[in-house]
């Protein structure tokens, strides 16, 4: 299985279930599809990923959320783990969920600026139901 028949398998599969893969061909389709999904900063002259991100990175390719997101990328690597085998040669897939987790945590960064902490939701609300006590 390609990742880019990941889609459909997540929509008309069982999400716990992965699907039964050729695990070197799972990774080098994985790869490049990971690679097509880099924003053009991302790549270096050599092949390689930069982890120097810019102050004006874009990462609107990978931020997406559901069936054509992260979500997917992140499917697709967990079946490619699960189809290794004590004999798989497994530091490109290791090397795979690092770099994977890279681009997460920094759309986290992102998302969420350094010193301020997200608005607790509903707080009004929460304060009122610790405080109320029931006469039953």
């Amino acid at each position: 299985m390609r990742p880019e028949e990941v889609n459909r398998w997540i929509k008309s599969k069982k999400k716990n279930l992965a699907p039964e893969i050729d695990v070197d061909e799972f990774a080098s389709s994985f790869m490049a599809w990971w690679i097509a999904l880099q924003p053009g900063w991302r790549l270096a002259d050599d092949g390689s990923f930069n982890y120097e991100a810019p102050t004006d990175e874009d990462w609107r390719v990978l931020h997406k959320g559901g069936s054509s997101g992260l979500y997917v990328v992140v499917v697709a690597l967990s079946w490619w783990v699960r189809g290794l085998t004590p004999d798989s040669p497994s530091f490109h897939a290791w090397t795979a969920v690092h770099d994977v987790q890279w681009v997460i945590d920094q759309i986290t960064k992102k998302l969420t600026p350094a010193g301020k902490k997200r608005p607790r939701e509903d707080a009004a609300e929460s304060a009122k139901a610790k405080r109320y006590v029931s006469t039953l």
